[in-house]
């Protein structure tokens, strides 16, 4: 029942929801981190507030423009859709369609998180942390020491996670990848 109540939503409104699931999802993540890691502090709600905000905006807003409104003017909406509608033995035979969630993959891990997630990320960890711009390019800078470590990485748990959110409905990508 509840699982159809959510259906329902992401169907009539699948922006408002996903900006509502991306930042609290985000906000309790942050929130698990603090409390076991250090479980004997109070949890920094500004911290948790912080990520909460990232999750709205970036998780939730600029990714939905970037995952669905661009990959469905990049890739067609409508090959998307019917892809994403057609029973696993059928994507496994539909080769153009395998191969179009390839071509998104490589968008995704060669273009967006080099490039846009991981600069929004740890600009995001300056603010939360010293709620200082000027620490933004300091922090940026560790980025590009971890750059390879923090991509690799990415790419171990997100390439076999994405393969399968590509292959969904454009309305459940981004609520899976929150899930």
């Amino acid at each position: 029942m509840v699982f159809r109540m959510y259906a329902r939503w992401v169907a009539v409104a699948p922006f408002s929801s996903q900006v509502v699931v991306a930042s609290t999802t985000t906000a309790l993540a942050d929130y698990v981190v603090q409390k076991t890691s250090k479980p004997e502090e109070k949890p920094n709600i500004s911290r948790i507030a912080g990520f909460g905000l990232f999750g709205a905006v970036y998780l939730g807003v600029a990714q939905h423009v970037m995952y669905v409104n661009l990959f469905s003017r990049l890739f067609g909406r409508e090959t998307l859709e019917a892809f994403g509608a057609m029973s696993l033995r059928d994507k496994l035979n539909d080769r153009s369609g395998l191969i179009n969630v390839g071509k998104q993959l490589v968008l995704d891990f060669l273009v967006v998180q080099p490039v846009i997630f991981w600069p929004a990320y740890y600009s995001t960890r300056a603010l939360v942390d010293t709620q200082s711009v000027a620490k933004i390019p300091e922090y940026l800078g560790t980025y590009k020491k971890n750059f390879v470590e923090d991509n690799v990485g990415m790419c171990a748990f997100w390439l076999p996670a994405d393969t399968i959110i590509y292959s969904l409905p454009l309305r459940w990508r981004l609520h899976a990848s929150h899930l």
